[in-house]
Protein backbone atom coordinates (compact mmCIF):
# COMPACT_ATOMS: atom_id res chain seq x y z
CA UNK A 1 0.00 0.00 0.00
CA UNK A 2 1.06 3.58 -0.72
CA UNK A 3 0.68 7.01 0.35
CA UNK A 4 -1.80 9.41 0.03
CA UNK A 5 -2.32 9.84 -3.45
CA UNK A 6 -4.87 12.67 -4.74
CA UNK A 7 -5.92 12.45 -8.60
CA UNK A 8 -7.84 15.21 -10.53
CA UNK A 9 -10.49 13.71 -12.94
CA UNK A 10 -10.56 16.60 -15.14
CA UNK A 11 -13.88 15.46 -17.19
CA UNK A 12 -15.64 15.36 -14.26
CA UNK A 13 -14.21 17.61 -11.88
CA UNK A 14 -13.65 14.29 -9.12
CA UNK A 15 -11.07 14.28 -7.08
CA UNK A 16 -10.28 11.26 -5.32
CA UNK A 17 -7.77 10.71 -2.45
CA UNK A 18 -6.55 7.69 -1.65
CA UNK A 19 -4.46 7.15 1.85
CA UNK A 20 -3.53 4.15 4.09
CA UNK A 21 -4.97 3.62 7.18
CA UNK A 22 -3.36 1.31 10.02
CA UNK A 23 -4.41 -1.56 11.60
CA UNK A 24 -6.48 -1.07 15.13
CA UNK A 25 -5.83 -3.64 17.79
CA UNK A 26 -9.39 -5.32 19.12
CA UNK A 27 -9.23 -3.87 22.49
CA UNK A 28 -12.78 -1.95 23.06
CA UNK A 29 -11.29 1.20 24.10
CA UNK A 30 -9.17 1.61 20.97
CA UNK A 31 -10.56 5.07 18.91
CA UNK A 32 -7.91 5.79 16.31
CA UNK A 33 -7.97 9.14 14.12
CA UNK A 34 -6.44 9.54 10.98
CA UNK A 35 -6.13 12.07 8.76
CA UNK A 36 -7.47 11.15 5.03
CA UNK A 37 -6.92 14.83 3.48
CA UNK A 38 -7.83 18.92 4.06
CA UNK A 39 -10.14 19.60 1.43
CA UNK A 40 -9.04 21.56 -1.44
CA UNK A 41 -11.92 23.81 -2.38
CA UNK A 42 -15.64 23.53 -1.41
CA UNK A 43 -17.64 20.88 -2.48
CA UNK A 44 -19.22 17.27 -1.63
CA UNK A 45 -18.17 13.56 -0.70
CA UNK A 46 -19.46 11.49 -3.47
CA UNK A 47 -18.32 8.27 -2.21
CA UNK A 48 -15.76 6.63 0.40
CA UNK A 49 -14.78 2.94 -0.09
CA UNK A 50 -12.23 0.82 2.76
CA UNK A 51 -10.73 -1.92 0.69
CA UNK A 52 -8.72 -4.21 3.42
CA UNK A 53 -5.99 -6.79 1.41
CA UNK A 54 -7.06 -9.67 4.00
CA UNK A 55 -9.90 -11.20 4.51
CA UNK A 56 -12.26 -8.28 7.21
CA UNK A 57 -13.61 -11.19 10.47
CA UNK A 58 -16.07 -9.90 12.61
CA UNK A 59 -19.29 -10.82 14.46
CA UNK A 60 -22.19 -8.79 15.08
CA UNK A 61 -22.02 -8.18 18.50
CA UNK A 62 -18.60 -7.32 18.99
CA UNK A 63 -17.33 -5.27 15.63
CA UNK A 64 -16.01 -2.01 14.79
CA UNK A 65 -17.91 1.17 12.53
CA UNK A 66 -15.65 2.73 10.62
CA UNK A 67 -16.32 6.31 9.83
CA UNK A 68 -15.04 9.40 7.51
CA UNK A 69 -15.60 12.43 9.72
CA UNK A 70 -15.71 16.38 8.91
CA UNK A 71 -13.12 17.82 11.01
CA UNK A 72 -13.86 21.65 9.48
CA UNK A 73 -10.93 23.81 9.51
CA UNK A 74 -10.26 24.22 13.06
CA UNK A 75 -10.23 20.57 13.65
CA UNK A 76 -13.14 20.45 16.34
CA UNK A 77 -16.04 19.17 14.17
CA UNK A 78 -17.88 15.98 14.19
CA UNK A 79 -20.02 15.48 11.30
CA UNK A 80 -20.08 11.96 10.48
CA UNK A 81 -19.89 12.16 6.43
CA UNK A 82 -20.04 8.23 5.52
CA UNK A 83 -19.74 5.25 8.13
CA UNK A 84 -19.49 1.54 7.43
CA UNK A 85 -20.44 -1.46 10.51
CA UNK A 86 -18.16 -3.93 10.24
CA UNK A 87 -20.75 -6.09 11.68
CA UNK A 88 -20.43 -9.05 9.22
CA UNK A 89 -17.00 -10.33 7.43
CA UNK A 90 -15.70 -8.04 4.59
CA UNK A 91 -13.75 -9.61 1.41
CA UNK A 92 -10.48 -9.53 0.76
CA UNK A 93 -8.94 -6.59 -2.49
CA UNK A 94 -13.00 -5.40 -2.79
CA UNK A 95 -14.09 -1.96 -2.12
CA UNK A 96 -16.39 -2.03 0.43
CA UNK A 97 -18.63 1.61 0.09
CA UNK A 98 -19.73 3.53 3.35
CA UNK A 99 -22.89 4.75 3.37
CA UNK A 100 -23.31 8.40 3.11
CA UNK A 101 -24.90 10.14 5.84
CA UNK A 102 -27.59 13.69 5.07
CA UNK A 103 -24.55 15.94 5.51
CA UNK A 104 -21.76 15.41 2.57
CA UNK A 105 -20.78 19.13 1.95
CA UNK A 106 -17.05 20.16 2.55
CA UNK A 107 -15.46 24.10 3.01
CA UNK A 108 -12.21 24.51 1.54
CA UNK A 109 -9.74 23.48 4.64
CA UNK A 110 -11.76 21.44 6.14
CA UNK A 111 -10.08 18.36 7.45
CA UNK A 112 -11.30 15.34 6.95
CA UNK A 113 -10.41 11.85 9.31
CA UNK A 114 -10.87 7.83 9.27
CA UNK A 115 -12.58 7.15 12.28
CA UNK A 116 -12.67 3.73 14.02
CA UNK A 117 -15.43 2.98 17.33
CA UNK A 118 -16.18 -0.18 18.99
CA UNK A 119 -19.15 -1.88 19.76
CA UNK A 120 -19.01 -4.50 22.44
CA UNK A 121 -15.55 -5.82 23.09
CA UNK A 122 -14.50 -4.38 19.56
CA UNK A 123 -12.59 -6.38 17.09
CA UNK A 124 -9.26 -5.74 15.63
CA UNK A 125 -9.24 -4.24 12.48
CA UNK A 126 -6.72 -5.06 9.61
CA UNK A 127 -4.78 -2.13 7.50
CA UNK A 128 -6.70 -1.10 4.53
CA UNK A 129 -7.18 1.71 1.89
CA UNK A 130 -9.27 4.49 2.29
CA UNK A 131 -10.68 6.64 -1.03
CA UNK A 132 -12.64 9.47 -0.67
CA UNK A 133 -14.24 11.11 -3.76
CA UNK A 134 -15.00 14.70 -3.38
CA UNK A 135 -16.19 16.77 -6.27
Amino acid sequence: MGTTAPIQDISGYTNIVAKDVAAVASNGADTLYQPICRAQYDGAVRAVYWTVSASQNTDATNYRTLKLVNLGSAAAGTVVIASLALSATKAANIPHALTLGSVVTVSAGDLLVYVTTSTGSGVAVNAAVVQVQLR
